[in-house]
């Protein structure tokens, strides 16, 4: 997505855009379900901009422990700098090349690397989600199921021999 910026007068400016996942290049729509709002605060100066860029949208995901759907907001507040400076571009690789004579600048890398960034780890429907049941695969959340919960993995059975031997 490409923001004009040959009209902009140096000073801060305020650019607010609603646009569909596909836009950015991101085109899992199972995911990304919803249009994906981006709000620019860009401070033009005689070199250099300096971008404040805020980025929401709605994402659906599957819960890590109960493998239940979920829809949570995504936000992300990032800052961008595009600069004309090549002295400073060699030092720090996060500034972006700003030609003097460029009119528009391209935004979508942005965004989107900023939505994944904002992904989470570990995705959970809740965090007092229970998940489920390791024998019967029952919901925990919605129900209890009547499995035995003492059920030990069977590498250890060996050292609970030997506790037992020990005890007596």
């Amino acid at each position: 997505m490409k923001i004009q910026i040959s009209h902009l007068k140096e000073g801060l400016h305020h650019i607010d855009v609603l646009e569909p996942a596909e836009k950015f290049g991101l085109d899992d729509t199972d995911t990304f379900q919803s249009d994906i709002a981006v709000s620019l605060q860009i401070d033009k100066q005689t070199d250099s901009l300096y971008i404040r860029q805020l980025v929401k949208t709605k994402a659906k995901f599957a819960c890590d422990r109960c493998a239940e759907g979920y829809t949570t907001e995504l936000k992300s507040d990032d800052r961008i700098v595009y600069t004309s400076d090549l002295e400073l571009i060699k030092y720090d690789d996060s500034l972006r090349p700003l030609a003097k004579d460029q009119t528009e600048i391209d935004i979508s890398e942005d965004v989107r690397e900023a939505l994944l960034l904002a992904v989470p780890v570990k995705k959970l429907c809740d965090e007092k989600c229970k998940g489920i049941c390791p024998q019967c695969g029952t919901n925990l959340n919605k129900s209890t199921c009547n499995c035995t919960q003492t059920r030990m993995d069977p590498r250890w059975e060996t050292l609970k021999k030997l506790y037992q031997k020990e005890e007596k």
